[in-house]
């Protein structure tokens, strides 16, 4: 696993995650640390191969040995990274329809603030510094402001993985996504 990269998804998921907590979700603690283990593994099934990588890692992560992590917990992680790209869950899906309720409400909802933290980190090189999130409930829009870490840079690919990576969060939180980059000061000095 590109332990570099991965560090940055899993902050981004927990910053998205804190952001959106007591806003969009009421998850806590625990499901935070959850989000976190995803983020970190998301990707291990490259491993075994690109196509399916997604699956992969679902197999892994479930057949491996989390120390400190119950049953259920590594079911969710293991779905965490199941679901981080391509289909979203599904009923049909037997490890998602094996979940009690409440964990399939945690997995929808935690892979898609993971997707949004996989997609800020597109280029897997620190692209973006900050991101700032705000919701504007009466036009059920959420709103992604990313600062990036070079102020030369349009952070092109991440705004349009960012909007390829939308539906998920669109879908689950009944919300239109809209990322922008934050506007640049210019100080002008004489």
């Amino acid at each position: 696993v590109n332990l570099e990269c991965s560090e940055r998804v899993a902050s981004w998921g927990l910053h998205l995650f804190d952001q959106t907590q007591g806003v969009l979700h009421e998850w806590g603690n625990d499901e935070r640390e959850l989000l976190w283990a995803a983020g970190i593994l998301h990707n291990c099934g490259l491993y075994v191969s690109h196509a399916s990588h997604h699956k992969h890692s679902y197999y892994l992560i479930r057949n491996g040995e989390l120390l400190g992590y119950s049953e259920i917990e590594i079911e969710v992680i293991a779905n965490l990274a199941r679901y981080h790209r391509k289909s979203l869950p599904k009923k049909k899906h037997e490890n998602y329809q094996n979940l009690p309720k409440k964990y399939q409400h945690m997995v929808s909802q935690l892979s898609a603030l993971l997707r949004l933290a996989i997609a800020l980190d597109r280029r897997q090189k620190g692209a973006i510094a900050d991101v700032k999130c705000d919701f504007s409930q009466n036009k059920q829009e959420f709103y992604m402001w990313l600062r990036p870490a070079n102020p030369e840079d349009d952070c092109a690919l991440e705004l349009w993985n960012l909007d390829y990576k939308k539906e998920a969060f669109e879908e689950e939180f009944a919300l239109k996504l809209i990322a922008k980059l934050e506007p640049v000061m210019v100080s002008v000095s004489f």
